[in-house]
Formats: structure tokens, sequence, C-alpha cells
């Protein structure tokens, strides 16, 4: 089961979905300050697919418990596209990943979802079947210096 909701600062639920195999929500409001998104999945630790918002790229993490991602507002959200976070309507999707998405060679660092802050769970870097140490989602931007 994949759970993706929607809560405000003072910890009100404003949406919510659920699903077994891919949870899509749509929200009609406009992001306030302090709103976030929280991820729950039952089959933990695995690597899924998250998009934030419908104007922000997938990214790849790997969830070992419930993932909190606070909407940016502020200097936070100078990084990404006006587009992203705004208006009244907004689509959140999630799904577990397939395979090939998080055994593929690819910038593990470098995700959508990346800010200054530690707000996701780091990745493990595994190689040969052994995780050496975990490394912490930057943001895309960052990447391409």
């Amino acid at each position: 089961m994949i759970k993706v909701c929607v809560i405000n600062k003072e910890g009100t639920i404003i949406a919510e979905a659920a699903g077994t195999k891919e949870v899509n929500l749509p929200v009609s409001r406009t992001y306030e300050e302090g709103d976030r998104v929280v991820f729950l999945a039952d089959e933990t630790p695995a690597f899924y697919v998250f998009q934030a918002d419908d104007a922000l790229g997938e990214a790849l993490v790997y969830v070992t418990g419930e993932v909190s991602y606070e909407i940016p507002f502020g200097e936070k959200k100078v990084c990404y596209s006006p587009k992203i976070f705004s208006g009244e309507s907004h689509l959140i999707t999630a799904r577990k990943a397939r395979e090939w998405e998080y055994e593929s060679y690819r910038k593990l660092p470098c995700s959508d979802l990346g800010l200054f802050e530690d707000i996701l769970t780091p990745l493990p870097l595994k190689i040969h079947g052994l995780i050496y140490r975990e490394i912490i989602l930057l943001p895309k931007w960052f990447c391409n210096l």
C-alpha cells in the first residue's frame, strides 16, 4: 500500500490518496507556507518514484519510513521554475520503482526534490552488493554546475 497526503502547518490533512501500485493525488488548493507532502509505504526499505508537483520531474527516493517533503517558499523556492507549487491545481504521484530504474547507471545524488537541507532519506551507495556509505540528494541545478 502506498499513501500520499498533503498536511498543513497545523497538522490537518488537506488531501490524501492511497493505492496498491501507484498513487495520483490531485490537489485543488493554493499551497501555503508550512504545507508538506507526506509519503508512506508498507513495503520498506525500497526505492520509489515520487513527483511532488506536476511541474517538477520525478525523483528516485530510497524509502526507509515516512518521507515528509516541505513545500518550498521564499529563498528555498528560488532554484526552481516559478511554475512549481504555484496556482490552485497540483498533481502528486508516487509508485514503486521498477528494478531497471534503481539498478541502472545515473548521477545518484542528483534529484528534482533536492533542496538546501536534508529533507529526504539519504540513498545508500551500493557497489557489488555492499553498502559503502549514504549520499544526500542535491538539487539538479547544483549537479549541472
